[in-house]
């Protein structure tokens, strides 16, 4: 693969919001068109958190 192919793909699994790149893992297979799927990287139990594409409240609710 080339380097700007590479580039690009890992653009597309990039978080939206970037404040929250550290915590969570944007999960592309398990998305959908409203909404985004995340993997909890603090949570021993790795947990799929669900989101809306416009809202970040289910990622601020997940850490308190």
């Amino acid at each position: 693969m080339d380097k700007a192919a590479s580039q690009s793909s890992e653009k597309e699994c990039e978080i939206p919001w970037p404040a929250y790149a550290e915590i969570f893992e944007l999960q592309q297979k398990l998305g959908n068109e409203k909404n985004w799927a995340f993997l909890c990287k603090i949570c021993v139990v790795r947990k799929i958190i669900h989101a809306s594409k416009t809202s970040t409240a289910n990622l601020r609710k997940h850490m308190s």
